[in-house]
């Protein structure tokens, strides 16, 4: 405590030490020090697993000797909302110094990320280069399956900025980069002053994030077509097991046209970051059906995979043929599956735009038999894939084709 005393002196003189949980709100910035003795059965870290996925520059020697700890100092911080940034600084800087002098690893309990002292410095201190800071820097976003099929991902560490989570509810594996892009603009603009009811509308506008490192992520990649504004409805979340214990704001999508919440999600996502789309036209050679044969012999394996359970952040998508109105052809699209039966139907997510078929729009939920499969995709969580060899064959034709 003494330690503690000296460093918050050295910091923020006005810091209020508490040797107790306060009553009521602070009328300033104020921290209170408690020492957990019963680490094991009160304040338990991460397994080794976990650590996996929730640990921040940590060796594996740190995750196994944090397995022993015996204390835990929790510093709980309380300030009004006119100290929202300056508070929050405060108490990154003082959370650091104290690790580093009990050679401990920091616990953020709000976004249930476990840090070394280093990798707290580099994303909690040294990078908060500007006022308003950038708050994907201070906050996690959960990913996690619904029913095998789909996607929830909530925010966890809003309540830093006396803010609600933020949740969308049920999208594609596929676009789990672009909705957190999303969620991340939307918590920056709301951690910056934007106001809006709930429910209620709100237009977010990528341009207008005042935090530059923010705001130019976000815009620097935007493909062809995208207008940099998403129009968004906002209705109070419902909270789902192990959410934050903090109000939510769930992000929904019906300003924008489409047959079911999955379509009106791409139409946005399409709109609001750009898209990035080719046709060919190919007469199927014998190359690229031996390919097709190649990668029709794994469905069987796939099929199993994605029925046994993918892990969180992996997709298979399919190249299926779809009948061209009035044509004798057909326009090859991908689709992402949802489901597949022992039968060979398939239910999935057409992941493009056709050309040539007016009635249908990416999005749409399809139903595809596996006879029809002409490729693969198989996307690993890591970000990998393996697959697509008949695409393959088709870049270089068109590049032989132009030569």
């Amino acid at each position: 405590m003494k330690a503690l005393q000296a460093e918050v002196h050295e910091i923020d003189p006005k810091l209020i030490v508490l040797v107790g949980l306060p009553k009521k709100n602070p009328d300033a910035p104020a921290v209170w020090v408690h020492v957990e003795n019963d680490v094991a059965g009160s304040y338990a870290p991460p397994d080794l697993k976990g650590l996996q996925y929730f640990g921040k520059g940590i060796t594996h020697d740190q995750a196994v000797e944090v397995q022993g700890s015996r204390q835990a100092i929790a510093l709980i911080f309380a300030h009004p909302k006119t100290f929202a940034w300056s508070g929050l600084k405060t108490a990154n800087v003082l959370v650091e110094r104290v690790a580093r002098r009990v050679g401990g690893l920091i616990w953020d309990d709000d976004s249930r990320l476990m840090y070394s002292a280093d990798a707290w410095h580099s994303k909690r201190v040294e990078s908060w280069t500007s006022v308003p800071a950038e708050v994907a820097n201070h906050i996690a976003i959960h990913s996690y399956d619904i029913d095998g099929a789909y996607v929830r991902s909530i925010t966890l560490g809003m309540a830093k900025f006396g803010l609600p989570d933020i949740v969308v509810e049920q999208f594609s594996w596929s676009d789990d980069r672009n909705m957190g892009n999303l969620i991340n603009s939307l918590a920056q603009v709301m951690a910056e002053g934007a106001r809006f009811r709930v429910p209620g509308t709100f237009d977010l506008d990528l341009r207008t994030i005042r935090n530059d490192i923010a705001r130019e992520k976000q815009t620097k990649t935007l493909l062809a077509g995208a207008t940099s504004v998403a129009h968004l409805n906002l209705s109070g979340g419902v909270p789902d097991e192990g959410d934050p214990k903090n109000r939510l704001i769930e992000i929904g999508f019906d300003q924008y046209s489409g047959n079911g919440v999955r379509a009106k999600q791409d139409a946005m996502l399409s709109s609001l970051f750009g898209a990035q789309e080719s046709v060919a036209r190919v007469k199927h050679d014998g190359e690229l059906l031996k390919a097709s044969n190649k990668a029709r012999s794994r469905l069987p394996e796939l099929k199993k995979a994605f029925n046994d359970g993918l892990q969180p952040g992996a997709f298979i998508e399919l190249k299926v043929p779809f009948d061209v109105p009035n044509d004798s052809g057909h326009e090859y699209m991908w689709v992402e599956v949802t489901k597949w039966d022992d039968a060979g139907k398939i239910q999935g997510l057409l992941r493009n735009d056709p050309e040539l078929i007016p009635n249908l729009h990416a999005g749409e939920i399809v139903a595809v038999e596996q006879s029809k499969v002409f490729d693969y995709i198989l996307r690993h969580a890591d970000g990998s894939q393996e697959g697509n060899e008949t695409g393959q064959i088709i870049l270089r034709m068109q590049q032989e084709h132009k030569d």
